[in-house]
């Protein structure tokens, strides 16, 4: 074969290779920097099962106040349900029993005291009312306060005195605390006290005694 048309061949079979190179490969733009895939965020989860625990507030409850005591009433001369002795009584000197209290609830300006004979149809044995909130009790044969009429026609204290081999009666000495004195005029029946009382009273206390002839 000539010289030429092997050249020429040569050439022709050269710029096909280049240009089947060309295709294949990737074109880079000279000073261009490649772009950087973006960086997935990682997420770790607790293990299958798992809890996590938040912590717990520091507690900060305030106990609660103790309730205040009860108004109560005592009595040197007997205990709650014992025996009044003689001398409180119309056996004796027919004077009144002495009388103690305590817890007065806040706001105590004033107390009533009423005492009746629960085995005798609630009989009226004593009547006071605007006693002195200041006081603690009353000594015996104490006259204080707003003396009431008794179920005998008479003011103040009038003991016990049931009739003869009717067996132990109970006298209930009730204490009313009010919230303001009850300014009632005249000679009070235990009646009138007792709804007097009712819209000023903070606490009531009772003592029982006990008396046969």
């Amino acid at each position: 074969m000539p010289a030429r048309p092997i050249r020429l061949l040569s050439l022709l079979i050269g710029a096909a290779l280049l240009a089947s190179c060309g295709g294949d490969s990737a074109s880079t733009t000279p000073g261009a920097t490649p772009s950087a895939s973006p960086t997935s965020a990682i997420t770790t989860a607790p293990p299958s099962g798992s809890s996590v625990a938040s912590p717990s507030p520091t507690s900060t409850t305030t106990p609660a106040p103790s309730p205040a005591p009860p108004l109560a009433l005592a009595s040197s001369a007997f205990g709650s349900g014992g025996a009044i002795p003689a001398r409180y009584t119309c056996g004796g000197a027919d004077g009144s029993p002495p009388l103690a209290w305590r817890h007065a609830p806040q706001g105590t300006v004033a107390f009533a005291l009423v005492v009746a004979d629960t085995n005798a149809g609630g009989f009226v044995h004593w009547v006071v009312s605007d006693i002195p909130g200041d006081l603690a009790g009353l000594a015996a044969g104490e006259r204080v306060g707003v003396a009431g009429r008794n179920s005998f026609g008479g003011v103040g204290y009038g003991g016990p005195c049931p009739p003869v081999g009717s067996g132990a009666h109970h006298y209930v000495f009730t204490l009313y605390a009010l919230s303001r004195t009850l300014g009632l005029g005249g000679v009070p029946t235990a009646t009138q006290v007792r709804a007097a009382a009712v819209k000023v009273t903070l606490g009531t206390a009772r003592l029982t005694g006990t008396y046969r002839r």
